[in-house]
């Protein structure tokens, strides 16, 4: 039978290029999902996204010179899943795919001082990649499932790497 969610989440950054602006700290994230059964074994699932990771801060010293950068990243993501429940696992257990499109946000502020004095511009910038991913779900009860979920994606101007593990629980309604 289709269904409606509310995913609650964590998300740890697992790439070099995406701890740097974010730091190492898990991230809240929320979602809301659909879901439809395609059958005994398989289903589909339409999900929206949103993770606010904590703001990273990069700072550089040098006599005369100090440069303090902080960011603050978010992402919005919008993606479908397919799961099977493989025979060979426990019938609670699926496994599947994931593809969609995410956006990227980064607000960031870069304090320059210098003997001249102090210099300090502030902007945000949004990119829109590609996003896929593969997960594992757990069927707690008939309302609750707690996913591990792998992510890849891009973001920035230098199109760097974006990996995002993340572990979830989602409730059915």
């Amino acid at each position: 039978m289709p269904c409606l969610g509310l995913e609650l989440g964590l998300a740890i950054p697992a790439a070099r290029d995406l701890k740097l602006p974010t730091g190492p700290s898990p991230a809240p994230s929320l979602g809301l999902l659909g879901e439809y059964p395609l059958g005994e074994a398989q289903k589909f699932r339409a999900r929206v996204e949103w993770t606010f990771f904590p703001q990273g801060t990069q700072v550089s010293d040098s006599p005369g010179l100090r440069q303090q950068l902080d960011t603050s990243v978010k992402s919005e993501s919008l993606a479908v899943d397919y799961l099977v429940h493989p025979s060979w696992l426990n019938r609670r257990w699926s496994l599947g795919v994931s593809a969609g499109l995410v956006r990227w946000t980064v607000d960031s502020s870069n304090r320059l001082e210098t003997p001249a004095g102090v210099f300090a511009p502030s902007g945000s910038s949004h990119w829109t990649r590609a996003q896929w991913g593969v997960l594992s779900n757990y069927q707690w009860t008939d309302r609750a499932e707690l996913e591990f979920r792998f992510m890849a994606s891009h973001f920035g101007q230098q199109n760097l790497p974006a990996r995002v593990a993340s572990l979830n629980l989602l409730l059915h309604f």
